[in-house]
This record gives structure tokens, sequence and C-alpha cells, in this order.
């Protein structure tokens, strides 16, 4: 990921409308017709763990639940200026152009150059106050232990995209994820993507954002707990806005954190060294990013984290997995990337059966970048930054991707995909009862 390429999320100029970013739907208030249904196929294969027992009841229990713990009972972004661009809004598809289907080894190559950071922070700045819908997640379990199926949807009534993400995940053959992406304004089906990297770079991408506007101002000393795909992308993301003079890596495989020490430090010509001392290598950090596999039982606690140290955790995202212990959250500055989804994570609902997770006392992303006092406020401050992902952020980066690879001829078109339904003659009738009533 480079630098040059911000505008592509650039804010869009609006006027100023009143407070509320977006509306979250009830699991009974919206039920689309079957015809409307949206089925998700899979892409790439990346191994995680097998679900369990508590995660599943979790998620079926999403569908009744309501998104968002904002003053007042909901969870809304209150109004901003800011006058770039967000997204080159999709064009109507006046002359039929054919759905782009970007592959994931054409995707990387796409987005090489691009900022991503840069974008994404501009997608968190922007003022599009109640123009995003982002209902629960909806996931559905197979039965026999044979895996689940999770749909993110999202509408973003500004940028005029609309689109989801399905994640596949098959306790044997490992996750997949696909997006599709669509024209609000036609209904267009505008691409199908190959997800893993923008799964794994938009969690980045974003927790880079944390390091910017939290982490303390003389940080010298980056710890990474894990050292797969996740905690490379996380490292390389936060180079782009903060490059540490020591980077120590933890993982519980020694030749693990091996290779990862030898390759990112080849990559990114910064000092990477692996460690067997964990609670070690926590204690010296002043910027902890926590990218592992995380299990139920946390790996991070506040005699582990100094005075003035930023923490990034995003590997706890089920219910029944934790890395960040609950007490964290009671001395230190919270930020979430979304605080609804947060507290469907391990590490939130321990934070909330605390009374520790509440809008008065967690601040969302966004509303750092739109008034810093609601993040660090002294140097001395313990800052814990807790992300679990959400369409948002997938649909935002998907588009860029989608408008980079079109601008440089890349992906594969799928001509008179998919067969569209006219619903003409369902007008007509109607209007003509209409008359005769």
């Amino acid at each position: 990921m480079g630098r040059g390429h911000g505008d592509l999320l650039a804010a869009p100029a609006r006027q100023d409308r009143p407070p509320g970013r977006h509306r979250f739907v009830l699991g009974r208030a919206f039920h689309p017709p079957a015809e409307l249904e949206v089925h998700g196929v899979a892409g790439r294969v990346q191994r995680r763990q097998a679900a369990d027992a508590d995660d599943a009841a979790q998620r079926r229990g999403h569908q009744t639940t309501r998104r968002g713990r904002g003053p007042g009972g909901d969870h809304r972004r209150s109004a901003g200026s800011r006058a770039e661009r967000v997204l080159p809004r999709p064009q109507p598809d006046v002359e039929g152009n054919p759905v782009l289907l970007l592959r994931d080894g054409t995707i990387r190559a796409a987005m090489e150059s691009a900022d991503v950071v840069g974008g994404l922070e501009g997608m968190l700045s922007r003022p599009v106050d109640g123009s995003l819908e982002l209902p629960a997640r909806l996931t559905v379990d197979a039965a026999g232990g044979q895996g689940f199926l999770r749909l993110m949807p999202v509408i973003a009534y500004d940028t005029g995209y609309v689109g989801y993400k399905a994640m596949n995940y098959h306790p044997v053959h490992g996750v997949r994820y696909l997006i599709s992406l669509i024209s609000l304004e036609d209904g267009e089906l505008l691409a199908l993507l190959d997800a893993d990297w923008i799964t794994a770079y938009r969690t980045a991408a974003t927790a880079a954002i944390a390091v910017k506007h939290l982490a303390p101002p003389d940080a010298e000393t980056l710890t990474v707990i894990g050292s797969g795909t996740q905690a490379r992308a996380l490292l390389r993301a936060s180079s782009e806005v903060h490059l540490p003079r020591r980077v120590l890596v933890y993982s519980p495989t020694p030749a693990n954190r091996k290779l990862f020490a030898e390759e990112m430090s080849a990559e990114l010509g910064l000092s990477v060294e692996p460690v067997e001392d964990l609670p070690a290598a926590l204690k010296s950090a002043d910027v902890i990013l926590s990218a592992h596999r995380a299990g139920a039982t946390p790996l991070i606690y506040p005699d582990v984290v100094k005075k003035g140290a930023l923490v990034c955790a995003i590997s706890s995202v089920r219910p029944a997995h934790r890395e960040v212990d609950a007490s964290l959250w009671g001395c230190s500055r919270v930020v979430v990337d979304d605080l609804g989804h947060v507290l469907e994570s391990g590490d939130g609902r321990a934070a909330d059966a605390l009374g520790l997770a509440g809008a008065d006392k967690v601040a969302e992303l966004w509303q750092v970048l739109r008034d810093p006092s609601r993040g660090r406020r002294s140097a001395e401050d313990r800052v814990l930054y807790k992300s679990v992902g959400t369409a948002e952020q997938d649909i935002a980066l998907a588009a860029m991707v989608y408008a980079r690879a079109r601008s440089l001829g890349m992906g594969e078109e799928l001509a008179e995909f998919p067969s569209r339904r006219p619903i003409q003659s369902r007008v007509l009738a109607t209007a003509d009862e209409t008359r005769r009533n």
C-alpha cells in the first residue's frame, strides 16, 4: 500500500444535516420479500478456528438484536464538515457494462500503490449523517458442525453503493470471502470481489488510523502478537503512519515468529525481533498490535501495559474468545470501530457486563477524528482500540478496488450476468388496477 490515491475515498461535498450517521435495522423491522434475498458464494480460502456453541447461539440471536448503543438509545454519527469526495459514484449502467470479476491476485496488483489508510480515513471523516443502513450480521449455522454462512450487508446512500460480504466457514476447508458490489441508483451488479485481501486490509488500515491518532507521540517500540496474514497486514499499514525504532513479534511457534521477523524486516526496512517472553515484550511496548488466534483466556492485562501505551486489539470477534481483560477497559481511554459490533465480541461482552462499555465511556473512531478529545488526552493515558470490522469498511474498500481496477483495465468481464427479471409488467398491472378502482 502506498500513499497516492486517497482522493478515491475523500469525503463528498454536502450540506450539513441533522445529527445521525447510520440507521440500524431491527431484525423484525425489515423483512425483504423472498425474491429479493441475497445469496453469497465463496472465494479464496483462509483457515480460521472452528465456531463454538456460544458463538452459534449468539449468531442465531442476531436477527432480533438492536444494533448500536449511542446517546438516546440509537447509534448515530453527528454532523461534521468536509469538502472532498469519498468515493466516485457508480454511473448508471446505460450501455450494459459487464460485471467485473476481481480475483485475489488482481486486487493485490491493483492496490499495490493505493493509499488505503488515507482512503478509509477520509471515509470515516466524512459527514454522511443518517445515510447508512448497517443491519445486524446474519449468520446461519450448518447442521452437524459443518460450518456457517455469515452475511454482512450495507447501503451507503451518500456514495451510491449497496453491497454485502459473504463469509463461508468450513471446519476442514477454511474460510472464503466474497463481496458483491451493487449500484444503488440502478441496482446493477458492478463487481464480484474475492474479499480475502479486502478483509485483512480494511481491518489493518482502520487500526493504522487508530495508531495515527491515538499512539503516544514519542512511540519507539511496537510489539506484534501473532505472525499470520492479519499480523503482517497490521504492521504494513501501521508503518505507513508511524515508523517505530524497534518491532518485537511474539508467536507461540518459534519458527513462525522467526520467519515473520526476517520477512517483515526485509520488506519494511525495520528492525523486527522475534521474542519468546510475551509479558516482557508487552511491558516494553509503546504500541501493541494484537492479531493472534484468540482463545478463551485474555493475553493482555493492565499490569503488562505501561502508562501511555496504545493497544490495538482485533483478534477477539466471537463471543467466547478473548484477547484483552475487561479490567483494561476500566483503566484506559477506549475507542472502538463500531460499538454495536464490538459488543458482539467476547471482549465487548465482558466489559459490558462490568458497565465499562456504554456509549458514555467508549468513543468510536470516527468521533475521535472529529473531536480528538474523545481519544487520548495526555501522554500518560493508556488507550485501548478494539475492532471487529464492519460491512461499511468492506464496501468502502471494495468500491475503491473496483474504481482502480476499472481505471487500470484490470479484472475479468462477465457479460449479461446476472440475468435481470423485469418488473415493468407488475408496475403496469398495479397502475391499471388503481385506475379501475
